[in-house]
């Protein structure tokens, strides 16, 4: 498991790793120093969930990050 980045909330971070879930990438959220880290499970799978953050990181409120979310 390798940090792939940082989202500034808990609600962003729970997006996000709602909607990497809907791609099979599993990832683990933990607050650290005022920030969440995205922990991504497989090595393999690291590029990926990278990318995808990137572009979340654009734009969180994109209906397919929105839609992701679990209730």
């Amino acid at each position: 498991m390798r940090q792939i980045g940082t989202v500034p909330d808990e609600d962003n971070a729970q997006r996000f790793e709602d909607y990497a879930l809907t791609l099979g990438i599993k990832t683990r959220i933990e607050q650290d120093n005022g920030q969440w880290a995205v922990w991504v499970y497989e090595e393999d799978q690291l590029a990926q969930g990278r990318q995808e953050l990137e572009l979340f990181q654009q734009n969180p409120q994109d209906p397919r990050y929105v839609e992701a979310a679990r209730p």
